[in-house]
């Protein structure tokens, strides 16, 4: 179990880290040059995500408090799969809202991390995920009440490609200024896409250590129990007690 817990904490950081500095380098593209990603269509997505993340922060609480918790497999993967639904319902009325599945997708994606942190987490990956949920929600509003009282620039979403991209607009922040969403969304999966990586590697480098440690004791207990063998051999016998020195594991 021990050598299969370091892959599967890696690919929970794969899973969970990937779809955020993907969205951070779609993210920065759309900002610069709007119409060069699907249209302009990133312009609302930006808003969008920001929205959804909320409701996935909300879930984040939930699976971590899941993950702590003594539940048997079974049950647990039970009642993963329904928090998964009930807030990919919502994923799926923001998909629809926007015209596009690809935040389903990366909802999927997401999922598929947390999934495999929950399942796999030890005692100390039980109490990251709480600590994650925690400083997702801390980047998040930093992010987002630093966006509104700092200036952010236009870049490539002037008031034309505006009208042309996001013409239902309502009168929110947001929407009247998707570029102060787009930076709060850049800067918040980029905190939480280095978080995830960290996490992931010191994770595996925990469980990789912890076996290290548990070889080395192994090997001195051997010779610990070696000296011991080769000291009886030499007061039995000289033949035997220097095939103790030899041999470094047993005297007879």
């Amino acid at each position: 179990m021990r050598g299969w817990t370091p892959m599967v904490t890696w690919l929970g950081a794969v899973f969970s880290a990937g779809p955020l500095f993907w969205l951070v380098v779609t993210l920065v593209r759309a900002w610069s040059d709007p119409m060069a990603v699907d249209g302009g269509l990133w312009v609302r997505m930006g808003v969008g995500l920001m929205l959804m993340e909320f409701i996935v922060l909300h879930s984040g609480g939930f699976m971590g408090a899941l993950a702590v918790g003594d539940v048997a497999p079974r049950r647990k993967l039970a009642l993963f799969l329904g928090l998964a639904a009930f807030y990919g319902l919502f994923a799926w009325a923001f998909a629809a809202a926007l015209g596009t599945w690809t935040v389903l997708k990366i909802y999927g994606l997401l999922m598929a991390g947390r999934y495999l942190t929950v399942m796999a987490a030890d005692k100390v990956g039980k109490t990251l995920l709480l600590v994650r949920s925690a400083v997702g929600v801390g980047a998040y509003l930093g992010t987002v009440f630093l966006t509104l009282f700092v200036p952010v620039p236009r870049a490539g979403i002037t008031y034309d490609v505006l009208d042309q991209v996001y013409p239902g607009r309502g009168s929110g922040v947001w929407e009247q200024q998707p570029q102060i969403a787009i930076a709060a969304a850049v800067l918040y999966f980029a905190i939480m896409g280095v978080f995830e990586v960290v996490v992931g590697l010191r994770g595996a480098m925990k469980v990789v250590g912890g076996d290290a440690g548990v070889l080395a004791a192994g090997r001195s207990a051997r010779g610990v129990l070696g000296g011991e063998d080769g000291g009886r051999g030499q007061q039995g016998g000289g033949g035997e007690g220097s095939d103790g020195l030899v041999d470094g594991t047993t005297g007879e």
